[in-house]
């Protein structure tokens, strides 16, 4: 029975990761793989949906890991952090460069490219500039949540036990 619910919470985290990375490859148009995204209104819809099959992966992949035996089980919570840590910077350097933008600096070339239609969108959906504020203090704040937890966890995971 262990082995059927880890094949299943393996399926699960290879699911949602595969899901996660074709639709990001798909919203920001490096090809055009998941064809349903563009007929959404607004492209932060997509990136929501990408956010939260990433993470369904991610941490499906982090139970997985738990339910392993060292040295399997350090490997792979290094290796998951590691790979979490990778996709969740430019999710928080995205919203700083949004709340930078929202004080009036302007961007040029690759960065305007990629923070550009989200701060656009983000603007758009939210007129009230104190709600802009809010949503761009509260995506820098979810982003440095989404980075020290799974880091102090693995760190947790990998500590020896006295």
């Amino acid at each position: 029975m262990k082995k059927i619910i880890d094949g299943l919470i393996l399926l699960v985290s290879f699911a949602g990761s595969i899901f996660g990375i074709l639709s990001l490859l798909t919203i920001i148009g490096v090809a055009e793989i998941v064809p349903f995204y563009k007929t959404f209104e607004h492209i932060l819809l997509g990136y929501v949906i990408v956010v939260v099959s990433m993470a369904t992966g991610i941490m499906s992949f982090n139970l997985f890991a738990g339910r392993r035996q060292n040295p399997a089980k350090n490997i792979l919570s290094i290796g998951v952090t590691t790979y979490s840590t990778i996709l969740t910077i430019p999710l928080f350097l995205t919203f700083v460069l949004c709340l930078v933008e929202k004080f009036g600096v302007k961007f040029s070339g690759f960065i305007d490219g990629f923070v550009a239609p989200i701060y656009d969108d983000l603007v758009s959906i939210f007129k009230p500039e104190w709600a802009q504020y809010l949503i761009f203090i509260g995506g820098i704040i979810m982003g440095i949540i989404f980075l020290a937890v799974p880091i102090i966890m693995c760190v947790k995971t990998v500590k020896s036990k006295k």
